[in-house]
């Protein structure tokens, strides 16, 4: 999974906050874009393979490569996570 890889160094993400400190707000909503659609991805990822009641968080987690305060930032729970999901495949 590309976008996971690219987040997984540290020099990375220093070279990203740089990134993002140069170029302001716009940049920012972008990179949470970017952040969501990870999780997302990853989620469609372990549901993929394991089925809704075996995946958990901590998974879902490893497999997007973020931290725990990063996915409450965009959801409150696993349960809203996956209704983004069936909305976005309704739309």
């Amino acid at each position: 999974m590309p976008c996971v890889a690219l987040l997984e160094t540290r020099d990375v993400a220093k070279e990203f906050r740089g990134f993002v400190a140069q170029r302001g707000i716009a940049t920012i909503i972008q990179v949470s874009f970017a952040r969501l659609d990870i999780v997302l991805v990853a989620a469609l990822a372990c549901l993929e393979r394991n089925g809704y009641q075996d995946v958990t968080t901590r998974e879902l987690l490893a497999e997007a490569g973020l931290s725990t305060g990063t996915f409450y930032n965009y959801f409150p729970s696993k349960e809203h996570l996956y209704e983004a999901l069936a909305e976005e495949a309704l739309a």
